[in-house]
């Protein structure tokens, strides 16, 4: 971003006003909060998701998940405040002008988790900074899901954090503001560390944007030999039968710490593919038979690269049953 783009001719946290994009999930509600408790007047937030910031009724709260209820939480806080919510979902050059255009001239824009690409052409018309909060240490792990690659690299010890960087449109390759680190090993699951990363982000607004948008802060470029890049495409999202043995059960072992459930990708008989949740570890039954997948209510035996294996069902049964106990546990509990 250019030099004289910074903002310098303001005094105070709280003459700052800006546009954050985001969506309902923690990163934007914890972006959010940094920004209005540092004084900053959010004068609009833009989203892909318009529908996620309408309040929930109490009878579907009620009924919904703790996930649901913060997001509830989150989209309650954003209506008491009168932030406007410009949809942004049509993307491209157009549409994020014309949502500028309806901002009423905010001091800079700051990004945090959305999945919307900033077209080139637009960042260049653009006057003033383009920031964005990125869940990694960059240069490493550029790309839209660097926390599931983490995890299944075993590296979100080593890259592990949160980074304020300038916008540009090379992905996440802006000069860095700030990062901290946050180590997974110091929490004790993926959610406590998830929450201890989107938390950086007060100390972020803090002591990374407020110095630079005031000039005191100069960003660092980054590293280019240091860089590195993962796809959408290229961080699995379930099992499939390209997959050896031993990356489905790294896979199998890894994935409910980043995903909701595990799941298992095959072929049917009629050549569809499927989905189905598993639990567990698969089984080794011996080399592949070259046989298509077979399938129970309870089981599935297909052929991966190198083995014959057999995967546990979390069959939809199985599934109520696991939800009245977390009703059961959680009613007792608030009786005590």
């Amino acid at each position: 971003m250019r030099e004289e783009n910074m903002i310098t001719d303001c005094n105070q946290e709280h003459d700052f006003s800006c546009v954050l994009v985001c969506e309902v999930d923690e990163l934007g509600q914890s972006a959010y909060d940094a920004l209005v408790d540092n004084g900053f007047h959010v004068k609009c937030i833009w989203t892909a998701k318009k529908s996620g910031f309408a309040i929930k009724s109490r009878l579907r709260l009620a009924l919904s998940s703790k996930k649901s209820k913060r997001t509830n939480a989150f989209a309650e806080k954003v209506r008491h405040l009168n932030t406007k919510i410009l949809d942004i979902s049509a993307r491209g050059e157009k549409c994020l002008t014309d949502a500028l255009s309806r901002s009423n001239k905010p001091d800079f824009i700051l990004i945090a988790g959305s999945g919307v690409i900033f077209p080139a052409a637009f960042l260049d018309k653009l006057n003033i900074p383009i920031l964005n909060f990125h869940p990694a240490l960059l240069p490493a792990y550029r790309g839209p899901t660097p926390l599931r690659a983490l995890v299944l690299n075993n590296d979100a010890d080593n890259f592990g954090g949160m980074t304020a960087h300038l916008l540009v449109p090379k992905i996440d390759a802006g000069a860095i503001i700030k990062q901290n680190k946050v180590a997974l090993s110091d929490y004790k699951n993926t959610a406590a560390w998830n929450t201890a990363l989107f938390a950086q982000c007060h100390d972020l607004v803090l002591n990374g944007i407020i110095p630079y948008l005031r000039g005191e802060l100069e960003p660092t470029q980054q590293d280019e030999k240091l860089a590195s890049y993962q796809s959408a495409a290229e961080v699995p999202s379930l099992i499939t039968a390209d997959m050896s043995f031993a990356e489905a059960e790294d896979f199998a072992l890894k994935a409910p710490i980043i995903y909701d459930r595990t799941k298992l990708a095959f072929v049917d008989t009629k050549n569809r593919r499927r989905t189905r949740r598993i639990l567990g570890q698969p089984q080794r039954l011996g080399p592949p038979t070259g046989r298509p997948p077979k399938w129970t209510m309870t089981k599935i035996e297909m052929d991966l690269m190198d083995a014959r294996s057999s995967f546990q069902i979390n069959h939809r049964p199985r599934r109520y049953w696991e939800k009245i106990k977390r009703s059961l546990s959680l009613t007792r509990s608030n009786k005590h």
